[in-house]
């Protein structure tokens, strides 16, 4: 799998490159990448195993031509000993991929360019306050009808920031479902049900840009089957499973007429993530002692995470102009 990961990762650089199939000049991007990529999940695995926690080592999933993976994953085979154990291995991850992604970013942003915008359509990338704040310092702000052209090593490290940003969400068992039951314990369930259904609601109505009522609609079925999942209660698994299989073909309806129907707004992408969430399952695993909480140091890492989620978000990660 990481071999593969390296061959589609090397072709997605070549054509940020300019160069279509000649995979050496795909290296910076492809190197940038699962370097921040590999330090997340390297995280991950060493705090497992100084935990005494049992782990996969980390498993690469090859992607589409555009970014050319679709992230890598552990499993913990092993029962995670108390909350701040929990805590520790979810924080690991987001933290050392961005001590790794950063300073690439800043790399690949002295590499970049401002030009004119080019005519016709184009695909946008949102900002971050992060990437907002390092491009302006090393780029300064753009002129108006001009545009920072990323170079393929920004455009890695705006990807790795975006994928650690999306692992941090409170939901599940994300890397922030981690944190937020090492801190929170059984308060766990709510918040990550709150994040699923804020979610669903974002991705639909927070740019609307409806052209039919069947839209509006299936939309609204998709919130309506959010919110069910949410409320239903934990010990029902059955139930549950129906629910979300509901939710996921709703969602994936709604999708799906959204961009066929050229209606697929700037937040629409939030409607994917949420059935990433829900996917996952909303509800975390308990750890083998429930009752010790965190101590002040666990605390500070997990302050650090949402300090590291706010300067990453994105709003609007990705926007069709022209």
């Amino acid at each position: 799998m990481l071999c593969a990961t390296v061959i589609t990762t090397l072709y997605a650089g070549s054509i940020n490159a300019g160069e279509p199939g000649r995979l050496l000049h795909g290296w910076p991007f492809a190197a940038t990448l699962l370097a921040i990529l590999g330090t997340h999940e390297l995280g991950h695995y060493l705090l497992a195993r100084r935990n005494s926690v049992r782990s996969t080592l980390p498993l690469f999933i090859p992607g589409p031509p555009l970014v050319g993976t679709f992230g890598a994953v552990i499993r913990m085979r092993s029962a995670v000993r108390d909350r701040s154990v929990l805590l520790r291995i979810g924080a690991a991850g987001p933290l050392a991929g961005a001590v790794v992604a950063v300073p690439l970013l800043a790399v690949g942003l002295a590499l970049s360019s401002i030009e004119p915008d080019a005519a016709g359509t184009q695909f946008m990338l949102g900002d971050s306050l992060l990437i907002k704040y390092l491009t302006d310092a090393i780029l300064g702000t753009p002129p108006a009808g001009y545009t920072v052209y990323l170079h393929p090593v920004a455009f890695a490290g705006w990807i790795g920031l975006f994928v650690t940003n999306l692992n941090l969400f409170p939901a599940g068992q994300l890397d922030g479902g981690h944190v937020v039951y090492g801190v929170l314990g059984k308060h766990h369930a709510k918040i990550s049900r709150l994040t699923f259904v804020g979610l669903a609601l974002w991705g639909v109505f927070g740019d609307p840009a409806f052209v039919s009522v069947w839209h509006l609609l299936l939309g609204t079925l998709v919130c309506a089957a959010a919110l069910a999942l949410a409320l239903q209660p934990a010990g029902k698994v059955a139930a549950a499973r129906r629910l979300r299989r509901i939710y996921l073909i709703a969602a994936a309806a709604f999708v799906v007429a959204a961009m066929f129907g050229e209606s697929f707004s700037s937040t629409n992408n939030w409607v994917v993530w949420s059935m990433i969430v829900a996917m996952v399952r909303l509800d975390h695993p308990s750890t083998v002692d429930l009752q010790r909480p965190p101590n002040l140091r666990n605390k500070l890492l997990a302050a650090a995470c949402l300090v590291l989620f706010v300067l990453t978000f994105i709003p609007t990660p990705f926007e069709i102009t022209g």
